[in-house]
């Protein structure tokens, strides 16, 4: 399995290959075109990949967007909930994903690391089989006590806002459940200083775990490697022992100017914590956009309906229009106009996200 899939037309292919090689650069394993094996099942074997990897990146550009191939991935992604979608050239992409964060090209050469983490993409070594067929890096792993702090200590919660919100941005407090270290015996697990030899390692904080032809060391689950462990009588009220309890923390978070739907905003080492490593990982927001009943988005342009009498569409006149943000505007209507006719009122959509360019607002005629 790869950590990403690389969708693209054959015109982008170089910029395809300092997007491969980026990500590798990073430690992270790569599935694009290159790795084709020959044969007449080469459709399944790229849909096997694409399903099978953590996320999709879609290299949008003038000749993308025409590309069934590309376009076919790219909502097989969609519908897995893992497209990563890049713009190379700020060609209007197709409809139906014009909704979804895209990052820029340049931003992402920029700036690999805020790329990686904005993605959720955490590097992973490739893995290395021993002779009996075993995963050598997860033993080597074991052996030296390590843990993935993103398995273990990182948490994602949801979080809805509606259409205006993600106009103007917000700063939005939210309450949160989280595994904590406890404060009150210091992760110790033990009301008082005093401990007792763990039972299980005999004090040494090690226990041996015998995987196929090797015996691995790695840290006791009892006592999580320090090898004593507090009297009954002693054990911790508010964390039982366990060092850490849940905690219902506070966080204020910034919502920016035109963000879409999925997008993750990463608070650093407020996550969960791990006694047994000792990391507090980091927590995730995951913005979903709600529903408008007024007003479609797509991308950074705005759709709305606005009724009209016949009366008026076939002698023409003026409208109001009450914008996303409750400013009202008046529209020139021409002669003649028909049900369904659209016209675009610039820089009255959305912001586009870190930048300062503004989408249209189309508002369509519905005659009554």
């Amino acid at each position: 399995m790869a950590d990403i899939f690389i969708s693209y037309a054959r015109e982008d292919r170089e910029r395809a290959e300092a997007v491969a090689a980026l990500a590798e650069r990073h430690g992270l394993t790569v599935w694009w075109d290159r790795r084709l094996k020959g044969g007449a099942a080469f459709h399944q074997e790229i849909e096997r990949e694409l399903v099978a990897a953590r996320k999709v990146v879609v290299l949008w550009s003038a000749a993308s967007i025409t590309s069934v191939w590309v376009r076919d991935e790219a909502d097989l992604a969609r519908q897995h909930d893992k497209l990563l979608p890049i713009s190379l050239d700020d060609s209007p992409l197709p409809i139906g994903f014009r909704s979804y964060h895209t990052l820029r090209y340049g931003d992402v050469m920029a700036d690999a690391a805020s790329f990686l983490a904005d993605c959720g993409l955490t590097p992973q070594a490739p893995a290395t089989k021993g002779a009996d067929g075993q995963d050598l890096n997860a033993m080597f792993d074991s052996f030296f006590g390590k843990k993935s702090a993103e398995a273990s200590t990182a948490a994602e919660i949801g979080l809805e806002i509606t259409l205006a919100e993600a106009h103007s941005g917000k700063t939005a407090d939210m309450t949160v459940p989280l595994r904590s270290l406890c404060r009150t015996c210091n992760g110790r697990g033990a009301s008082k200083p005093e401990q007792l030899t763990c039972q299980t390692c005999a004090g040494t904080g090690r226990i041996v775990d015998k995987q196929g032809f090797f015996n691995i060391e790695k840290a006791c689950p009892t006592c999580f490697g320090n090898g004593k462990l507090p009297p009954r009588s002693q054990t911790c009220e508010d964390c039982q022992g366990n060092g850490v309890r849940m905690v219902k923390r506070t966080f204020k978070v910034n919502i920016p100017k035109g963000i879409e739907s999925g997008t993750r905003i990463r608070l650093a080492g407020e996550g969960e914590h791990d006694p047994a490593t000792g990391v507090t990982g980091d927590l995730f927001i995951r913005v979903s956009v709600a529903p408008d009943p007024v007003f479609t988005r797509d991308g950074a342009d705005l759709l709305r309906r606005v009724s009209v009498s016949r009366e008026l569409a076939e002698h023409g006149g003026e409208v109001d229009i009450v914008t996303l943000t409750g400013d009202s505007l008046r529209m020139k209507l021409p002669a003649g106009t028909t049900d369904g006719k659209q016209f675009r009122v610039r820089g009255r959509g959305m912001p586009k996200l870190r930048s300062e360019e503004i989408g249209d607002l189309y508002v369509e005629i519905a005659l009554s």
